[in-house]
């Protein structure tokens, strides 16, 4: 069986003629809920590959099927803006379709001077604004991530493609990353903390109170929409929201 993904957010009739078509190529297609009302990472990576239908630019369990060497199949990025026009596939692109459920035309807001030749982030109406936004999605940044093209291009790439050389180099690229971040974090913390003894043998003064601390730090008076100890949220009921879960 191959996968539609993400677990959220799939839209009901693109999933629906994707595994109609896909029977007519023998191919098995399932929602990750249609499988596994709650599961574990290792029932996800069992599976052969992973056809995205994304409700955003940005999901963290598409990192998390890259991770997994899970061979991932995206749809273009014309192509997507061509089903954002037809379905709203895209239904937390803006602000607008996530709070309001409707698309808009716009920004509220005119562009920066220098940037009033690009195309409005917020447009739902022009397919090539849609387009010029969305190829800076994640998964279009990653290499082996595999791009279709129209619905027969995918089968057409299903039916074709070394699902075992792709997860290998999807394994191969991970461990490149993962050195990379190790060795980004090193030099954070080397310039963070170069010097300074650790706080269990030297304490650090800490100011608890958010709006006196941005002051002293940063010469900053916090504007007051925003949330701090004046503003609702007091230093011991912060405390409290650590060791939550998303």
């Amino acid at each position: 069986e191959i996968l539609v993904g993400p677990g959220r957010g799939v839209r009901d009739d693109l999933a629906n003629e994707l595994k109609i078509k896909g029977r007519r190529h023998h191919f098995v297609l399932k929602k990750i809920r249609e499988l596994y009302p709650s599961f574990k990472y290792s029932d996800l990576a069992a599976h052969r590959a992973i056809v995205l239908l994304p409700y955003q630019v940005s999901v963290m369990s598409i990192f998390e099927y890259y991770r997994m060497a899970l061979p991932i199949f995206a749809p273009s990025p014309s192509l997507l803006a061509d089903w954002q026009l037809k379905y709203r596939i895209l239904s937390e692109r803006t602000w607008d379709l996530v709070r309001k459920k409707k698309p808009t035309r716009g920004s509220p807001l005119p562009a920066a001077e220098n940037f009033q030749h690009w195309p409005d982030p917020n447009d739902e109406f022009h397919e090539d604004a849609i387009e010029f936004w969305i190829k800076y999605a994640d998964f279009y940044q990653w290499p082996h991530v595999q791009i279709f093209h129209s619905i027969d291009h995918l089968f057409a790439l299903l039916e074709t493609a070394d699902l075992d050389a792709i997860a290998a180099s999807m394994r191969e690229q991970n461990g490149k990353m993962e050195a990379d971040l190790v060795e980004q974090w090193k030099d954070y913390f080397h310039r963070f903390f170069h010097g300074i003894p650790p706080a269990a043998k030297q304490r650090r003064h800490q100011i608890l109170d958010y709006d006196a601390a941005m002051r002293a730090n940063y010469d900053v008076q916090v504007n007051d929409a925003c949330v701090g100890d004046r503003h609702g949220l007091s230093s011991s009921s912060l405390g409290s929201l650590g060791g939550g879960n998303e």
